[in-house]
């Protein structure tokens, strides 16, 4: 898809829930018939327990996106806080050389792991400044993914040094990560003996205050109770020079859905939906300097 004289790209990201294998391969399969997406990012980043479903059938998913013409990003997790968590960094480092594709680093502890690869820089390592990209662009990142928190002012700024950015337009923003699991302490369990409790949530577990939804816990992330979204922004931030884009994988909604959304505000016809739901849920208030929870029309 092109605008202007740069083409506008757009990527799924790595997959944050704890779904069943009918859930993982027909996000997948979908991705593999999405014209809208040209990359996809794979690997387990939020709880390296949730691992061994996605790996099963992880050849079988790459052969599928590699017959489409996908690009593959192999995801690192976004804490390595114990030898779990460590062996899959490596582990999906290994794969992103075996397979020759990027790699996304989340955690800064992964960076010197992966030397001699592509490097995208995600979403979960602070990116604030031109300052931070270029310590990046010198450790070997081409691209970087920013936070969802930054502002309008703050990617202005970001895309105008030579890296390129990619944007989270939709999904829950990760608020917190913590070495604890949410889940677990919300039902009295310990982590180490979980026994995959998150898999009966697998669309995370909702908190909140004073009858108000505020929070998501997803096993380390407190996310968002609301779906951040800059579907509408999109010709704003290709205004000020991102053209590369990020999907995340919602419980709400199929990729088919959400492309067509997309699709349907490129053309200059935004979907009733959008304007209907807004305020139920999603929150766009973080890119608007505002409270991250607000819809600002």
């Amino acid at each position: 898809m092109t605008t202007g004289t740069k083409p506008t790209t757009f990527a799924l990201g790595p997959l944050l829930y704890p779904w069943n294998a009918t859930q993982i391969k027909q996000l997948y399969q979908d991705a593999a018939n999405c014209s809208l997406i040209s990359r996809v990012y794979l690997g387990e980043i939020v709880c390296a327990k949730r691992n061994p479903l996605l790996a099963k059938y992880l050849p079988q998913i790459i052969d599928e996106l590699q017959v489409a013409g996908k690009q593959i990003i192999f995801s690192t997790p976004i804490l390595h806080n114990d030898e779990e968590s460590h062996q899959l960094m490596l582990n999906n480092i290994e794969l992103a050389r075996q397979y020759q594709c990027p790699v996304e680093i989340n955690d800064l502890a992964g960076l010197k792991h992966a030397t001699g690869l592509e490097i995208i820089i995600g979403p979960y390592i602070n990116t604030y400044n031109q300052a931070s990209l270029a310590v990046f662009a010198r450790n070997g990142a081409q691209r970087i993914c920013p936070p969802f928190e930054v502002n309008r002012s703050v990617i202005a700024d970001l895309a105008a040094f030579v890296l390129p950015l990619e944007v989270n337009i939709l999904g829950r923003v990760a608020l917190s990560i913590s070495s604890r699991c949410f889940i677990a302490h919300n039902l009295n369990i310990e982590r180490d003996n979980c026994k995959l409790a998150c898999f009966k949530h697998s669309a995370g577990f909702n908190a909140g205050s004073e009858q108000q939804e505020l929070f998501n816990l997803n096993g380390m992330q407190v996310q968002s109770a609301k779906i951040y979204n800059l579907i509408k922004e999109i010709p704003d931030l290709q205004s000020i020079g991102v053209h590369n884009f990020r999907i995340n994988p919602t419980p709400e909604f199929s990729l088919n859905q959400i492309s067509s959304l997309i699709t349907a505000q490129l053309s200059s016809t935004p979907d009733s939906f959008l304007t209907e739901q807004q305020n139920q849920l999603f929150a766009n208030g973080f890119y608007h300097n505002q409270e991250g929870y607000k819809f600002i029309e």
